[in-house]
């Protein structure tokens, strides 16, 4: 790819290149006027101060994402090429986060941190197009620099918003990385950025002095040497001195938020606070998002004509928060799934509980569970494709259009994981296991829709019942015809039908027999848990082709069973 960009010499090849009509790029690039190409919004810093996002709109920001996946191939190419690879950035590169940053300086006996100021306003559109043209690696003609810097840039800078704008960034800056990286290995420092978050780390016993030097009359402590700051000022990029910091092994060491003494984690207030605010959450339902008023939050200016600062969903942000703490921790966690469940840590059990109160007592629809995916292929398609049955509670018609109107679990999910429902009735058990042990500490008041449990009325059916009539002091059996049984407020149970004299059923037996008679790639299906690969398929695969075949099935076997389930929500 980086040959086919180095090989266009105008306007028109680059856009042959992004996929999209030259007529079209420079609709996007000349036509939009200026003022309606990007929204401009004031956000607040949990650090202090304010942060002016420019976000593109949406037919530049698709432009600029196909831009960056170009210009992604192209490091690819470079890569290749050169037999090496970049590294000593982390920000926003592909498959690189906060924790690989990090970790890079676990351990070790000086931290030492600086913050670039103003890092994106320093690339200007010269400095953009002239990078393109002169770097050796791409070395672009003149007309594609100047286009490529026109997509990227905004009011002759790199907007903060803009999805190219951090990898366009790190282009930039990899010859201040690699200066950096010449000047410390000598000295034995580590060095990394992240952005304009600058780390270098070292186990010596007394710091460079060339690198950083103590000066009790600065706030911070420390200083940048001269040595250093030279590099710095070479590059244009001016560090924050309100930001240095150095911290040594015998106190906290942070990069990019995380504690890096040991391995990387979250800060002990991070995980405490999130703890409270989920306790609170179960008990309440309300969350106290962490006050960032004063001097450390809601600074952005105010006018007649600005947009206020959105308020944001307490849910969301206690999720956000348990999924950062959720990433950083399976990093260091090395066990199977099967022993973190079997031997919880206290914040896998936090995180399930969360996920527990989310899908099955906050839950802002009615929620089938079923026993594996492949159910939910045969439900979904049989309900939107039911023209005759009356069920309300299941379908309604939007625009001349089916909607469902109940939400299924899914099971490739981080919440499916951390609960333990990964399909199967024995997965059911569990949940029904983990709900009553845990219901306790949820307020029951809180929920305002049911959650409808699917099993088919078979043997692993069988197990489920007699867990729920052991928990729940219910009489339900497989024998009896009625599928729909009320387990507690909110709970309830449904069971495949009776097929004529068969009592013991699964979901595959309402299918048409020609169904469940197709050949795919010659194979046959089978319901066995484990199958000969070579000569059958299995549950998904059929699932899948009846979703793909849906309009053509007759669903007619389902009719009884999305009654029972309709009649479910209301119970």
């Amino acid at each position: 790819m980086l040959d086919d960009l180095k090989s266009c010499t105008s306007r028109s090849g680059l856009a042959v290149l992004l996929g999209v009509k030259p007529s079209e790029l420079s609709y996007t690039l000349y036509k939009i006027p200026d003022a309606a190409k990007y929204t401009s919004f004031c956000i607040s810093k949990k650090s202090g101060g304010t942060r002016q996002i420019q976000a593109p709109c949406p037919p530049l920001k698709w432009l600029q994402g196909r831009l960056l996946d170009l210009l992604y191939q192209c490091e690819d190419d470079i890569s290749a090429a050169s037999g090496l690879k970049r590294n000593l950035h982390s920000g926003f590169r592909r498959g690189v986060n906060i924790y690989e940053n990090a970790n890079a300086h676990r351990g070790k006996r000086f931290v030492f941190n600086i913050d670039i100021e103003s890092f994106f306003d320093q690339y200007n559109f010269g400095r953009v197009r002239a990078f393109f043209i002169n770097d050796r690696d791409f070395a672009l003609q003149p007309a594609v620099a100047t286009t490529i810097a026109q997509i990227v840039c905004f009011n002759n800078v790199l907007p903060q918003g803009s999805p190219t704008s951090p990898h366009i960034a790190n282009l930039l800056t990899q010859f201040f990385d690699n200066r950096m990286a010449r000047f410390l290995r000598p000295r034995r420092c580590g060095y990394t950025r992240y952005a304009d978050d600058i780390t270098i780390s070292t186990n010596v016993r007394e710091f460079p002095a060339d690198v950083a030097i103590m000066t009790p009359a600065d706030p911070q402590g420390w200083s940048i040497a001269p040595e250093l700051a030279a590099i710095f000022g070479r590059a244009n990029l001016p560090p924050n001195p309100s930001k240095t910091r150095m911290s040594a092994y015998s106190s906290r060491q942070t990069v990019t938020g995380l504690v890096v003494n040991q391995r990387p984690n979250v800060t002990r207030e991070y995980y405490l606070h999130t703890r409270a605010m989920c306790d609170r959450l179960f008990k309440t339902g309300t969350i106290q998002i962490p006050d960032i008023t004063s001097s450390y939050g809601k600074n952005c200016p105010v006018s007649d004509d600005a947009e206020p600062e959105a308020d944001v969903d307490p849910l969301k942000v206690l999720e956000g928060r348990l999924s950062h703490i959720h990433h950083i921790r399976e990093k260091s966690d090395l066990r199977n799934i099967q022993e973190k469940q079997d031997n919880p840590t206290q914040f896998w059990n936090m995180l399930q509980d969360f996920f527990l109160f989310k899908y099955f007592v906050a839950n802002s629809k009615p929620l089938i569970l079923t026993e594996g995916p492949s159910d939910i292929f045969y439900l979904r398609s049989a309900i939107i494709n039911n023209t005759t049955l009356l069920v309300p509670e299941l379908k309604k018609v939007v625009s001349g259009k089916p909607e469902i109107l109940p939400t299924f679990f899914r099971f490739n999910t981080v919440a499916a994981k951390v609960i333990g429902l990964t399909g199967g009735a024995g997965n059911i058990k569990r949940f029904l296991y983990l709900y009553h042990k845990q219901e306790k500490r949820f307020n029951r008041s809180l929920r305002h829709k049911p959650v409808i449990i699917i099993i088919d009325n078979d043997s692993g059916g069988a197990d489920v019942i007699n867990m729920v009539n052991g928990i729940y002091k219910t009489n339900i059996s497989l024998s009896d015809p009625i599928m729909a049984h009320k387990i507690t407020d909110g709970l309830i149970l449904v069971k495949t039908p009776h097929v004529g004299s068969k009592t013991h059923t699964a979901i595959e037996d309402l299918l048409p027999a020609s169904v469940k008679a197709v050949k795919l790639n010659g194979k046959s299906f089978s319901a066995a848990k484990k199958f000969d690969a070579t000569k059958h398929f299995g549950k998904i695969a059929l699932g899948s082709y009846v979703q793909a075949n849906a309009s053509s099935i007759s669903f007619q076997g389902f009719d009884d069973f999305i009654v029972a389930i309709n009649g479910a929500i209301t119970m």
